[in-house]
């Protein structure tokens, strides 16, 4: 009896805690949504009811093929067509690979030293060509 008290003071909390223009804004749209899908499922049925069975058959085939056709080429697309503007949308440049992209192989101790001259090298004009 008691859990059953906490469990309703919980709910309400959660309740008062809810914005309550959020939840208006939500319930119109919800209900345009519904007004309009009903509109139009009150259309198609006096439309389909005025059909015969021959004519029905022939608007869904009609409709079969234009959905595999559309399924079709948004699969060509997604696969195979190179789109122009793709590069402008992302944000970070693509990956690319350095001139030089062979690994070092932790057993050749001769090309670790080279790569660590040539590293240190690099530091060591860096350092002598900065004013200080």
């Amino acid at each position: 009896m008691k859990n059953d008290n906490m469990l309703f003071k919980i709910k309400r909390r959660q309740k008062e805690r809810a914005h309550p223009a959020a939840s208006k804004a939500a319930s119109f749209l919800a209900r345009g949504f519904l007004k309009a899908q009903t509109k139009w499922a009150g259309w198609l049925s006096a439309k389909e009811q005025k059909m015969t069975l021959q004519q029905k058959k022939k608007v869904f085939y009609v409709y079969c093929i234009i959905t595999g056709v559309l399924i079709i080429g948004f699969f060509y697309s997604a696969f195979f067509v190179k789109q122009a503007g793709a590069e402008q949308l992302l944000k970070t440049p693509p990956v690319t690979l350095p001139q030089d992209s062979r690994l070092p192989d932790s057993l050749n101790l001769e090309y670790l030293r080279e790569l660590y001259k040539q590293q240190k090298a690099k530091q060591f004009l860096k350092d002598s060509f900065t004013i200080k």
